[in-house]
């Protein structure tokens, strides 16, 4: 048995509630804000100069997890566009206006 596009949906997302409930809510304020903020300081290590003592290692993996805060935004930036797409397409229902977008 097959199951239709809304089904499939369901399905995906009842294995990732907080997820799910972003994408309903498009509340990415405080997502926004916490990525922000940790990127900021990674950036701050990443950058520094070699005079304060910040070792390569950690340089290294900071810019490390700065990249996968940037492919986790345009992840969720991707999913809202596959969101919008099931709705113009009329497999998901119409949504309350957003609040908020991934930055």
């Amino acid at each position: 048995m097959t199951q239709s596009k809304a089904q499939q949906h369901k399905t995906f997302f009842l294995q990732f509630p907080a997820l799910e409930r972003l994408m309903e809510t498009e509340e990415f304020d405080d997502l926004n804000r916490t990525f922000i903020e940790a990127y900021d300081t990674l950036e701050k290590i990443y950058l520094a100069k070699a005079s304060v003592k910040v070792d390569a290692e950690k340089k290294k993996s900071a810019r490390k997890i700065m990249r996968s805060l940037e492919l986790t935004m345009n992840l969720l930036r991707d999913f809202l566009q596959v969101k919008d797409d099931l709705i113009r397409q009329g497999v998901l229902p119409p949504v309350a206006p957003k609040k908020g977008k991934p930055v």
